[in-house]
């Protein structure tokens, strides 16, 4: 009996021996590839049968040697592991070299391997070897310019990155002097500098070069060109020429006066600087007296106004002064004229000569004054023929003006004196019936 228990426990025993066996089986590594290979980054790939057990792999990176190069020492790189549950079938693996955080190099051969461990033992593939592309420096091409003025330009490139982030310049210079001393390393040059993310298509760039706060000369030829860097070199884009625009003076957009009191007004305009640095000034006459038989003279000098600056810009940019805050004031009832003068590195405007009367005292007078735009001119003074007219409310105060008898009275007053004056310079024989004819015309009325 003690017999037969012993074999029929030995039959038992036996019958395990095949399931240890394989539970004991170590993984399978097999299909090992490589795909996706650039310059910096390839995908590694392989498959692993965990043969029923669980099981952990880990990929192995090692750098090799190129011909006709020296080999270099071999380098391990480390890579992230991973874990396979216990399975009979296949499982496809891939990583990534760059999302795992290895920058290969270019042109270099690399050798890899998957490893795999279970408890049946530990496997490592029979590896595979490939080599990266070599390096390529980003490419520039469509370079073009346009929206030339006289102080400013667009430049435009098409750059492809090749895959890595580049940083790209454009260099400006003054073509006379590139053509003088062969290069830009002894010119005065502008650089304007951008980054554009790695790809692998072209991306337009765009570089305003005043925009960019460097002003270039009116009238002038200049040389421009790109460079792109990234970590794979530097590439130089073609020499491209252009030439900025003719500068215009800057133009005088309208005149006008206000807040005009007996004895202070403000003197407005708006410039237009042509996108040139402008300097301009007020300039303020008063008229002489002008009686049916001739004019007080000498002619007062014109005043100049301070200046003023404004910065170089395409659009109208308003300007004033007051009379008062400028050191002159005006004497009530007097006829006077005022202009205003730009200049820029283009040359000089004047603005037309406009003309207004300062009140008399006590007389009312709404708070703005203007006057319609004038005409312009670049080549001197403006004519006073057909001027524009300063306007108060609805009474035009230069023209046929039919005024209030209290206006009347303060005017003739306060002219009678300059009449007298004026008759002085008359010859000797027409002083006499010059100072009757001023006594008839204001030195009867009001009494």
């Amino acid at each position: 009996m003690g017999l037969v228990v012993f074999v029929l426990a030995l039959i038992a025993v036996l019958a395990t021996v095949p399931a240890i066996a394989a539970a004991a089986t170590p993984p399978s590594v097999f299909d090992e590839s490589v795909s996706g290979i650039t310059e910096h980054d390839a995908m590694l790939e392989a498959s692993i049968n965990p043969n029923g057990l669980k099981t952990t792999y880990r990929f192995r990176l090692e750098s090799g040697c190129l011909p006709p190069r020296e080999c270099l020492v071999i380098e391990t790189y480390p890579l992230p592991s991973g874990e396979i549950p216990a399975s009979s079938e296949a499982h496809h693996l891939t990583l990534d070299l760059n999302g795992a955080g290895v920058t290969l190099e270019p042109y270099t051969e690399y050798r890899y391997s998957l490893e795999a461990t279970s408890s049946g033992g530990t496997t490592e593939g029979p590896g595979h070897f490939f080599t990266t592309a070599p390096a390529s420096a980003p490419s520039i091409g469509g370079e073009s310019v346009s929206n030339i003025t006289s102080t400013d330009a667009a430049l435009e490139a098409k750059i492809n990155p090749e895959g890595l982030e580049t940083t790209y310049e454009v260099w400006v210079g003054a073509l006379p002097c590139v053509e003088e001393f062969g290069g830009p390393e002894r010119c005065e040059e502008d650089k304007v500098a951008g980054t554009i993310p790695g790809g692998f298509s072209a991306q337009t760039v765009s570089v305003d070069i005043a925009k960019a706060s460097h002003e270039l000369k009116p009238n002038s030829p200049y040389l421009y060109s790109f460079r792109a860097t990234n970590m794979d070199g530097t590439t130089y884009g073609a020499n491209k020429e252009f030439k900025t625009a003719d500068a215009s003076p800057p133009s005088i957009v309208s005149e006008s006066v206000s807040h005009l009191t007996p004895t202070d007004a403000t003197l407005e305009a708006q410039i237009n600087t042509e996108g040139l640095e402008t300097t301009y000034n007020f300039y303020l006459q008063e008229a002489p007296l002008c009686l049916d038989f001739g004019c007080e003279v000498p002619e007062r000098e014109p005043v100049a106004l301070p200046a003023g600056k404004l910065l170089g810009s395409f659009v109208g940019q308003s300007v004033s002064v007051e009379l008062n805050s400028a050191g002159v004031t005006l004497n009530p009832g007097a006829d006077y004229r005022y202009w205003v003068s730009a200049t820029s590195g283009a040359g000089p405007t004047r603005g037309q000569t406009q003309r207004f009367i300062a009140p008399e005292n006590g007389t009312a007078q709404p708070p703005n004054t203007t006057t319609p735009p004038g005409s312009q001119s670049t080549t001197g003074p403006a004519s006073d023929a057909g001027q524009g007219t300063v306007t108060l409310g609805a009474s035009t105060l230069v023209g046929n003006v039919t005024p209030s008898p209290k206006l009347t009275v303060l005017m003739g007053a306060q002219k009678l004196p300059k009449a007298l004056k004026g008759c002085k310079h008359k010859p000797r024989k027409q002083r006499a019936s010059c100072k009757k004819q001023a006594r008839k015309q204001y030195g009867t009325i009001g009494r």
